[in-house]
């Protein structure tokens, strides 16, 4: 089985010529499935594939996607037991299989700004959110997303990857702990970072102009699922010389369906 992972820029400065150009770069890759974030799903890109589940963020024309090649998937609502979940809306987008036994899939964007804990409403309560941010005074998307995630996808085999807006350069190159920290207790959750066992250095995704080489995208996997990957690659012509992208798509190749 082919993965991608993919900020299609679909967001900020959006531009139809060029989302265009880049679904039809997607579209004919073999692979069987793709987790886009910052996507605009044009007409003609549910031609190509056999399941597309599509959520807004926060109500934009753009949002996360997951698409399957097969007709194998079904989109995934979070109910009242998923507080968060249903608060940031869009920036987790979440497929179950049509098949008991199937492989449960997750497209995320956690945006690059926290949340003033101070500021947020006080419900859903944030009882048991482990949190980066040393003075308890901040959290991050990916952290409440992480939380109720945890507990779905907690019984099932997954694969959850997106744009994290993280990096543990950023610690390197500004100082702190905090990057280092969120990954850490992404680990201690059950999210297996795909990249460890295939790239000993993060490898950079980002490509806008005027910016450092930063890997902000990532893809995390169950334990079991983890085992079966056999490579990690970031494309990075696809942001450089295609310029498709100011992110790179990360593709992940696993043993089996």
């Amino acid at each position: 089985m082919k993965l991608i992972s993919w900020n299609m820029a679909g967001a900020w400065g959006y531009n139809a010529s060029a989302h265009s150009r880049a679904w039809e770069w997607l579209c004919e890759q073999d692979v069987d499935v793709a987790l886009v974030q910052e996507a605009v799903v044009q007409e003609g890109v549910r031609e190509n594939w056999g399941s597309v589940v599509w959520s807004s963020k926060y109500g934009h024309n753009w949002g996360s996607a997951v698409l399957t090649r097969l007709a194998s998937h079904l989109p995934w609502r979070p109910s009242t037991d998923h507080p968060w979940l249903a608060q940031v809306a869009g920036a987790a987008c979440v497929a179950q299989p049509a098949h008991p036994d199937g492989l449960w899939l997750g497209s995320v964007h956690s945006s690059a700004g926290a949340y003033k804990v101070a500021e947020l409403p006080t419900l859903p309560p944030l009882t048991g959110v482990a949190r980066c941010s040393t003075d308890g005074s901040e959290l991050w998307e990916i952290e409440v997303l992480a939380h109720e995630l945890r507990d779905v996808l907690r019984d099932h085999a997954f694969i959850l990857g997106g744009d994290l807006n993280s990096a543990l350069a950023f610690d390197t190159n500004y100082g702190g702990r905090e990057n280092e920290l969120l990954f850490a207790n992404l680990a201690e959750s059950g999210f297996v970072d795909l990249r460890l066992r295939h790239q000993r250095e993060e490898v950079q995704t980002y490509y806008k102009a005027r910016t450092r080489p930063y890997q902000l995208d990532h893809v995390f996997a169950d334990r079991t699922t983890e085992l079966r990957v056999t490579s990690w690659t970031v494309l990075g012509e696809v942001a450089g010389r295609l310029g498709l992208s100011d992110h790179a798509p990360v593709l992940v190749t696993l043993e089996g369906p």
